[in-house]
């Protein structure tokens, strides 16, 4: 298992992992690393935010667990 998938795995809840991983797969080299560093921080819902602006850079990305409420 990756470093990404482990940490998805600590900090995303069980339903949404899939989805994370998906995206975080699809994303840059740039926001995995913003991701890795704000896990290193502890800054967990920043984590999450990395993941629902790299969903909003895939706009044929579908999915329910991130991305602005609105969309």
């Amino acid at each position: 298992m990756s470093e990404l998938e482990t940490i998805i795995n600590e900090v995303i809840r069980k339903d949404c992992r899939g989805e994370a991983k998906a995206i975080m797969s699809l994303t840059t080299d740039e926001l995995r690393s913003q991701f890795i560093s704000y896990y290193n921080k502890k800054q967990f819902n920043i984590c999450c935010m990395v993941i629902d602006k790299a969903k909003s850079l895939l706009p044929d990305f579908e999915g329910k667990c991130f991305g602005e409420p609105w969309e």
